[in-house]
């Protein structure tokens, strides 16, 4: 079975783009994977495949966090 080792960077900025819909810090995701904010407008740039799971962890941990504190204060007896 082939593996890819680099992903496209339009994959990417997709990924980016529905987190930062989610409540995502793309900065921050951006510097925690070294990812510079440049490389995103390189229409033939590619990453690494480990720094793109990492920087989906990092999504995913994001994203629950967001989505519990919006539980949190939605809930009857959360904070306001």
């Amino acid at each position: 079975m082939y593996h890819r080792r680099t992903i496209n960077i339009n994959r990417v900025v997709k990924l980016l783009q529905g987190a930062a819909r989610s409540g995502a810090s793309i900065p921050e995701i951006l510097d925690k994977c070294n990812i510079p904010r440049q490389m995103l407008d390189d229409p033939d740039g590619t990453i690494e495949r480990d720094t793109f799971i990492r920087m989906m962890l990092l999504i995913m941990t994001q994203t629950q966090r967001s989505e519990e504190h919006t539980s949190e204060l939605q809930s009857p007896g959360g904070s306001r």
